[in-house]
Parts: structure tokens; C-alpha cells; sequence
């Protein structure tokens, strides 16, 4: 982390980590080189009360609570969408805005409600869409091969990889020609029958 940042210190910029990064000791280490943070936190990874953790598992949707370290230097954000999202944060507040979201009620029908919604986590999902933007796109075509075989399922996972990268190289240097990633996965299966075609003749 200290070479990531480095030469960037002090000067204004904030920080959003997927949770796969997100610790304390990593915030705190952020905020003394002078970076404002929003990190997503594994539970886990937060050194709660057990009266905490209990007025967590009683959240229901829309529900916030916010909770302050001892310092007072670091919020906890907690908000329950479908399930429970927890966020940390060296410069956020505890105010709440509104959105709306379609669920399904008790029939299946779909329907829109109107919930309240730390301004926390709308900071988070506006600037943290290049964490997540690749599992975002790998997630529309999953390829998830389940095997007893673990190196079956990595393979698969990582010829996914493979193509996603290939789609923005492809995306780089053809100015964009083809404009989604579903054309660009037909064309590749395009080229592949048309290759086994050709051989089988």
C-alpha cells in the first residue's frame, strides 16, 4: 500500500477499496498520509461489541446505523439493502438521502419502494466502479464450472479472464467496432465453428 500511494501523499485525494483490501490498520495508514477513505469491510475484520453486533442482526431494509471509533477519527456505516453492508470511512458523516428499489413481494410481483440511504455508501458506489467493474462484467456470463476437480473450475474462471481482457484490448485498437461484450464473446464463437468447420473438410 505504502508503494501504491507513493508520491500522491497529502494531496487531496480519497480512496475507494473493495473489501478485499479494507482493514483499519490500512485506513489508519491512509488517513496519516492524508487520504480521505471509503473501504467496503468484511465483518469480520471490525472489532465490534457483541450490543453491536446484535442491533446489526435485527436491521431490517432500509435501516442505518453509524458508529464512531474511539478516537473518533473513523464511522462505521451499517446499511441493509437485501442483506446487511458495512462501510468504513475517515472523512463520511451520518446523514441519509432516499432511493427507491424494486423488490419482489409476497405474490413474486415486483414492485418499487422508497428506503433511506447513507450518503456514505452513495459516495462509495459513484466513485468505486473501477474496484468493481471487472467482476461486474464478469458476472453477467458467468462461466462457473463446478468440478471435483478444482483446477477444472480455476481454468474455466481464468479463460474468462482471458476473454474479458482480450474484449477491452480488442475494444482499445478497433475503436471500438464491436460495442458490447456479448458481440464480442459471438464473434469469438463465430471464429471458433468457423475454424472447426475448415479443419473438418
Amino acid at each position: 500500500m505504502e508503494s501504491l500511494v507513493s508520491g500522491y501523499e497529502g494531496k487531496g485525494f480519497t480512496i475507494c477499496m473493495d473489501r478485499f483490501y479494507t482493514t483499519l490498520s490500512t485506513v489508519n495508514f491512509l488517513s496519516e498520509k492524508g487520504f480521505g477513505v471509503f473501504g467496503a469491510i468484511m465483518r469480520n475484520r471490525v472489532k465490534l461489541d457483541q450490543n453491536i453486533i446484535d442491533e446489526i442482526s435485527i436491521m431490517e431494509r432500509g435501516d442505518a446505523k453509524f458508529y464512531c471509533s474511539n478516537d473518533e477519527q473513523i464511522i462505521l456505516t451499517c446499511w441493509k439493502d437485501s442483506k446487511v453492508v458495512l462501510l468504513v470511512s475517515n472523512k463520511g458523516d451520518d446523514s441519509l438521502m432516499k432511493t427507491t428499489r424494486n423488490i419482489k413481494d409476497e405474490n413474486q410481483h415486483h414492485k418499487t419502494i422508497e428506503i433511506k440511504y447513507p450518503t456514505n455508501i452513495k459516495n462509495y458506489s459513484e466513485n468505486s466502479k473501477g474496484v468493481d467493474h471487472f467482476d461486474q462484467m464478469m458476472s453477467y456470463y458467468a462461466r462457473d464450472h463446478r468440478s471435483v476437480k478444482w483446477h477444472t473450475r480455476v481454468s474455466v474462471h481464468l479463460l474468462g479472464v482471458a476473454i474479458h481482457n482480450s474484449f477491452i484490448l480488442y475494444r482499445f485498437y478497433k475503436k471500438n467496432k464491436i460495442k458490447s461484450y456479448l458481440d464480442f464473446q459471438k464473434s469469438i464463437i463465430k471464429s471458433l465453428e468457423t475454424t472447426a468447420r475448415c479443419n473438418g473438410c
